[in-house]
């Protein structure tokens, strides 16, 4: 099924207009609706709702990739449906992400303002671990995340302080303005990073 069609069936399913079963949606397929919705904002909010209900009860189903995009998607619309950000936030847990996934998923949560413990300290901890496949980009925008949710863990900001001191070069001036701003709100004096 090409995905305007499947499109146009998940929408109808969501606003309860069909008897196709949600089950029959598989996680790829909603994820990749989320991201790609061409739907007039006047008419997001019962697709929407719908769409995250059933992206709700499917997540533990859902890749990484998948989870990472579906979040990203609701963040950039402005898409607060709580029951499914926790859904994404408890099968997250479980994933290995990628550097963008990663990113993709801290970013996404703190422009929600989801403050969800368990998911930041599991996305810092594999921060830490994939520092080094970074870019500056992704430094700078995990930086913002960890900060406005006011996640301070110590290893992942001396992490984040030392990748951005390597990158510091290729890094755009918002870049650097962001993991700067992001030591100032969690107060965080690295001298070499900052002098």
């Amino acid at each position: 099924m090409s995905t305007p069609a499947l499109q146009g069936r998940v929408l109808l399913d969501c606003q309860g207009r069909t008897n196709a079963p949600s089950r029959a949606l598989q996680p790829q397929h909603t994820a990749g609706i989320a991201q790609r919705s061409t739907i007039p904002k006047s008419r997001r909010e019962s697709p929407w709702d719908g769409l995250a209900c059933t992206c709700a009860k499917t997540a533990g189903e859902f890749k990484a990739g998948e989870l990472a995009g579906l979040a990203w998607a609701c963040a950039k619309i402005g898409f607060l449906h709580q029951p499914l950000m926790d859904a994404i936030a408890s099968a997250a847990g479980t994933k290995g992400f990628q550097s963008l996934e990663l990113t993709n998923m801290a970013w996404s949560f703190a422009t929600l303002l989801v403050d969800d413990v368990p998911l930041m300290e599991a996305l810092a901890s594999q921060a830490v671990s994939t520092i080094a496949s970074f870019s500056g980009r992704q430094i700078a925008n995990s930086a913002w995340a960890f900060a406005t949710l006011a996640c301070a863990d110590r290893p992942l900001r001396d992490a984040l302080a030392g990748a951005a001191i390597k990158r510091i070069g290729d890094m755009r001036l918002q870049e650097l303005s962001m993991t700067a701003w992001s030591c100032a709100t969690w107060q965080y004096l690295h001298m070499p990073l900052l002098y």
